[in-house]
């Protein structure tokens, strides 16, 4: 799945940082934090059904083994989230700790 997926979509990237003079600088704006460099976002897009469904964030877990993270979208809090399947399928509610996944 991995290698189809590079295949159809290959990855242009890029780190988002802040700095002098920069327009959106780190420490003033961020639009979600996952808290570990081993974790890429690679897509952040609306629901199939609708934005009013919620937002689908795909990550890819760059680490040699498991790795943990902390999904949050400051300075709001995550009122849900759902396990899917890579065709969007849910597969069962995820518990949140203080509105972070």
């Amino acid at each position: 799945m991995r290698f189809a997926l590079a295949h159809q979509n290959p990855l242009v990237a890029t780190r988002v940082t802040g700095g002098v003079g920069a327009p959106l600088p780190e420490d003033q704006y961020a639009l979600l934090t996952l808290g570990s460099d081993d974790v890429l976002l690679w897509s952040l897009k609306p629901s199939e059904e609708g934005i009013d469904a919620g937002l689908i964030a795909r990550v890819w877990n760059l680490a040699e083994g498991t790795s943990a993270m902390a999904l949050s979208l400051p300075p709001h809090s995550l009122a849900s989230a759902s396990a899917a399947t890579h065709v969007e399928t849910d597969l069962a509610p995820v518990v949140l700790n203080g509105g972070v996944l």
